[in-house]
């Protein structure tokens, strides 16, 4: 008898303690989930369910960058203006749906009282002004190449988000995700009641 016999024979079926362990290491897995389930709220960010940040009722410090167009601009709400700021890139797949569903509304739905801006986030500019472009974006565009401002003043880790600052530069809403047209109107009226 070879040693590869004497391993095949040593195999046979398994035995009923292997098939007691998995179902209870199957049974503890799912304990475990539903357990994580309640205490977290049994629930994760989607797009019309955006988590709390700790920025909402905070002052925000202003900026000043290159625009996508050439020169500089700044943040409205610096100057007492309530302002939307669109977050995206070109890379960032969602802002694919999210840009030019917002550009092709704010067109037929000026904002007269309210200022709106694009940052084009840790991209290429000239990559991100074709990206805004070909949206339909004819709001002001400003270009933020190494994410400063992301990071720095908002602190995301994803795209796209949209976040709505007051008059005042406090920030009342912010919006994860590609933004809904509705989400869009609640948080332009959140920032035109400051």
């Amino acid at each position: 008898m070879s040693l590869s016999d004497t391993t095949n024979a040593k195999r046979g079926r398994p035995s009923p303690m292997m098939f007691l362990s998995l179902g209870i290491g199957t049974a503890i897995a799912v304990i475990l989930i539903v357990v994580v389930s309640l205490v977290t709220g049994g629930s994760s960010p989607s797009q019309s369910q955006s988590p709390k940040n700790a920025l909402i009722g905070t002052k925000v410090s202003g900026f000043t960058l290159n625009s996508l167009s050439g020169g500089t601009v700044s943040a409205p709400y610096e100057t007492g203006h309530p302002t939307v700021l669109f977050f995206f890139a070109s890379w960032c797949g969602p802002c694919h749906v999210e840009l030019p569903r917002v550009a092709k509304y704010l067109s037929s739905h000026p904002q007269h009282s309210i200022n709106i801006m694009g940052l084009d986030e840790v991209d290429n500019p000239k990559s991100g002004l074709a990206f805004a472009h070909k949206s339909g974006a004819t709001f002001p565009l400003a270009s933020d190449p190494n994410g400063n401002v992301e990071a720095s003043i908002f602190k995301f880790a994803y795209l796209p988000y949209t976040v709505f600052v007051d008059a005042k530069g406090v920030v009342r809403t912010v919006d994860y995700a590609p933004i809904s047209i509705a989400n869009l109107k609640k948080g332009i009226a959140s920032i035109e009641q400051h």
